[in-house]
């Protein structure tokens, strides 16, 4: 796999202008969503500790064949925060109902998640029903025992530390739980992380994550979704070959691929092959 070099500012910059911004109803305030493109609708859910920018890489490219509707997930980036409970299920009805506002309530689509993002996407397909063609899940939490919180082993960041120090920390922590190739991990992705960790963040997701939500809808929407992790991805335990031995266990012939070479945000470190993974569900 070929190494480019990373999304800069001045490409987030880009698509920020270029993006059409949409709000739609989440509690007492407002989910914001970011569209591109022209086609097929494709929702894309990103993942913990982040915003659409988790899509920094792939929006360009997938936007020339699907109208892209990237979303934060409640309490992330621009999005309020959701609801008491919150669970996946009551964060998925928010987000169906801004698929209702922006896409239509008979409009097929495609969806896209990633990490905690994609837990949630699991009992949205089961709402969408059929109007959800194909799904890609990228490396999901939900999957109860066999999801390993690895967040625990991160290196911590204090406001004492220099401004180098602390993208010390993130250089070390991106490459163990998020990035495999460390060439990847240069100054403007030091520098999207560390823009990711500062925003208010008002979701805790681990709850979701640990829970076994991909596994409840599994035989729900396995015949229509794609399952997608990196080779090191430090989440799936005890080890990737007992995940994917449930899911075939659960679903016989359940689609799943391993991207070898990768780790956790394979949409990021691997976005070429990402991104024809979505072109091929056209």
């Amino acid at each position: 796999m070929s190494v480019r070099s990373c999304v800069g500012p001045a490409d987030i910059e880009w698509l920020e202008n270029e993006a059409i911004l949409h709000r739609t109803p989440c509690g007492t305030g407002n989910l914001t969503w970011r569209q591109w493109g022209k086609g097929p609708p494709l929702i894309l859910l990103h993942g913990g500790f982040g915003s659409w920018k988790h899509w920094v890489r792939n929006v360009g490219e997938l936007s020339k064949s699907f109208t892209v509707y990237a979303a934060d997930l409640p309490g992330l980036g621009d999005s309020d925060p959701g609801p008491e409970p919150i669970t996946a299920r009551t964060l998925a009805a928010i987000f169906s109902e801004g698929i209702d506002r922006l896409v239509g309530k008979d409009e097929r689509m495609y969806v896209g998640a990633f990490s905690l993002g994609a837990a949630i996407s699991a009992p949205l397909i089961c709402m969408l029903g059929d109007r959800v063609r194909h799904a890609i899940l990228i490396g999901p939490g939900g999957l109860g025992s066999l999801w390993h919180n690895s967040i625990e082993k991160l290196r911590r960041r204090s406001s004492t530390m220099t401004e180098e120090e602390q993208r010390e920390v993130i250089h070390y922590n991106l490459a163990f739980s998020m990035i495999a190739n460390r060439e990847l991990i240069d100054e403007d992705t030091i520098s999207l992380q560390f823009e990711l960790l500062a925003q208010k963040r008002r979701l805790i997701g681990l709850p979701i994550s640990k829970s076994s939500i991909v596994f409840d809808c599994l035989p729900e929407i396995g015949n229509r979704t794609t399952f997608v992790w990196g080779e090191h991805d430090p989440y799936p335990t005890p080890d990737l070959k007992a995940v994917i031995k449930k899911f075939h266990g659960d679903v016989p012939g359940v689609d799943i691929r391993i991207i070898d070479g990768v780790g956790h945000w394979a949409n990021f470190e691997a976005d070429e092959i990402v991104s024809d993974m979505f072109r091929d569900m056209l």
